[in-house]
């Protein structure tokens, strides 16, 4: 069967370079040259005669070409939904720069029992305001969302700037777990550990929590203080 390759160029000249070039290219395709028709910038073409087997050879290799290249779009796409997915999952992990901010030493409550609010973090910011009963204030004393309700025994936020992360009890995701280490009177000094995944309300972000906090001195007093 016969096939009709354009050949381009402004000139005659640059046409029958073109024309060379083609006609290298496709003998070693095992296509057999027939003829040249010069008929201008856009119509000049070469005339091959090439067996269909081979013509099938090449619309075969152009399929495969054109799914691979599908293939590392819809790759190139997911990977990129990848990034910003995991983009929105942040990390609030104790370092240097977190600390107490400060602690409830005033009457409070949480679901009509007497509690104290800690707020910590690297700055006003980007802080944690944390909740916990008075009456849980043990050593060893642990509080996990994932087993019981804990909504009258704890409560948790995350402000970062003007976004507020928040204990998600619609998203089984989310999760706080606190634990009382130690609780030291002569010392004056309590460290508490927090682990939790926060969301915000319309659940497209969330943050993790990993804190090791140390209350000591005035802070120590006003997380022991007792009202009546």
């Amino acid at each position: 069967m016969k096939k009709n390759i354009q050949v381009s160029g402004f000139t005659k000249v640059q046409r029958l370079k073109s024309l060379e070039k083609i006609k290298s290219k496709y003998l070693k395709k095992d296509y057999k040259f027939i003829e040249y028709i010069d008929d201008g910038i856009t119509k000049s073409m070469a005339i091959f005669e090439v067996d269909e087997k081979i013509i099938k050879k090449e619309k075969k290799r152009k399929t495969i070409i054109v799914i691979g290249s599908l293939f590392i779009i819809v790759f190139l796409i997911f990977t990129n939904n990848l990034e910003k997915t995991n983009k929105d999952t942040q990390s609030h992990n104790i370092s240097k720069q977190t600390k107490i901010l400060s602690v409830s030493g005033y009457s409070y409550t949480l679901g009509g029992e007497q509690a104290v609010s800690i707020v910590f973090g690297s700055s006003e910011e980007a802080s944690v305001n944390l909740t916990i009963l008075k009456s849980d204030l043990r050593e060893g004393v642990l509080i996990d969302s994932t087993n019981e309700n804990i909504s009258k025994k704890l409560s948790i936020s995350f402000s970062l700037k003007n976004i507020l992360f928040v204990l998600h009890g619609k998203e089984p995701a989310s999760y706080v777990k606190l634990k009382i280490v130690s609780l030291n009177q002569k010392e004056q000094k309590a460290v508490i550990e927090i682990d939790a995944k926060l969301f915000t309300t319309n659940k497209e972000s969330s943050i993790d929590i990993k804190d090791r906090i140390v209350l000591i001195n005035k802070n120590f007093t006003n997380l022991m203080k007792k009202f009546n």
